[in-house]
């Protein structure tokens, strides 16, 4: 009788008969690929598998309507599936022109100097508006929305422009308009987003006559400013998007403004990148921003400092540009204002 086989806890070694054999080792290395030999088809047949969320299986459709009744710009983020499937341009379209339809159907063709029809000033007798008086007039829309709408990556200029010329084509074709400036007489089904706006920015570039503010209403007086128009740099088109918010309705006037309350580093952010220490200063972003640029909370060090590089800059440029020396010229007194009303003299 042959002794009985005592088994101890430890690594099991394979038997000689396995050993012995190589095409027994052979097969069983070919049954089992390494992962990487996975070719991108089972990969993503393997994830196709892989169960998803409820709202990843829904249509893009019914996704689109969530979209635009809850207002939640999130919504796209909340997995790659509902983002990639609300990702198109018809579906971006639709969601801007839902956030802005209110403030365009109350507000269009309405110059803001006179108010011929549709909402009408506090003072009857006045007939006419002031940029002051812009947040006290009821105003439909969501500024919340409109905020975060601006904020996109998506929202340039030509994104914008698109969707309110194809909001006018939908809901004002046959609607009076008036262009604001009178840069031509307003007539029915006049409206070309992007003939007006070159318009006025041609005129507004040619006049220099500044700061302007509110022309016509094409947000809410209390959307915000997406903070990289206010504290730059600016290209070409992160200036003209500036430059129709804030001719659009964007209220800077009051003391307690978004773009007032924030902190100093923005506000010395923007002097540096528009007039300070930029190769080419920008005159459009300073016309429009300079009142709502609170050097007061400054520290007076910081803004010393800026002014002796102001200095410095204006000695180089010299008389060769005329333009430049002159909007270098209204910076240092702007920063020399505010420094003389900080010093201890301004107070006796």
């Amino acid at each position: 009788m042959p002794p009985t086989p005592i088994r101890i806890r430890g690594k099991r070694k394979a038997s000689s008969a396995v050993i012995s054999s190589p095409s027994t080792t052979t097969t069983t290395m070919t049954m089992r690929p390494s992962k990487m030999l996975r070719s991108i088809q089972d990969v993503k047949h393997t994830r196709q598998l892989q169960p998803r969320s409820s709202l990843d299986r829904l249509p893009a459709e019914i996704l689109e309507s969530i979209l635009l009744y809850s207002g939640s710009v999130a919504l796209p983020r909340a997995s790659p599936i509902i983002g990639a499937k609300l990702s198109s341009r018809v579906t971006l379209l639709r969601f801007f022109i839902w956030g802005f339809h209110d403030t365009w159907d109350q507000w269009f063709g309405i110059p803001f100097d006179k108010v011929l029809e549709g909402p009408r000033a506090e003072d009857e007798g006045k007939g006419c508006r002031t940029p002051q008086e812009a947040k006290y007039f009821p105003c439909d829309g969501d500024p919340e929305l409109q905020s975060a709408l601006l904020g996109l990556p998506w929202a340039d200029i030509d994104f914008i422009l698109h969707a309110q010329q194809t909001w006018a084509d939908t809901y004002a074709r046959h609607r009076w308009y008036e262009p604001p400036f009178r840069v031509y007489h307003g007539k029915y089904g006049a409206f070309d987003a992007a003939s007006s706006f070159n318009c006025v920015w041609r005129h507004f570039c040619r006049t220099r006559i500044g700061p302007h503010r509110t022309v016509v209403r094409n947000v809410h007086p209390n959307v915000r400013l997406p903070l990289p128009l206010v504290t730059g740099p600016w290209d070409a088109e992160r200036t003209k998007r500036l430059f129709w918010l804030v001719l659009g309705g964007v209220n800077l006037e009051a003391r307690d403004s978004a773009t007032r309350s924030l902190p100093w580093e923005y506000h010395l952010d923007f002097l540096r990148n528009a007039v300070v220490r930029t190769e080419t200063p920008n005159e459009v972003a300073y016309r429009l921003l300079r009142d709502q640029c609170d050097l007061m909370r400054v520290p007076p060090d910081l803004l010393r400092s800026e002014r002796d590089a102001l200095v410095k800059r204006l000695q180089q440029v010299g008389e060769s540009e005329p333009q430049v020396v002159e909007l270098l010229q209204d910076a240092l007194e702007d920063i020399n204002y505010k420094l003389d009303l900080r010093s201890p003299r301004s107070h006796k």
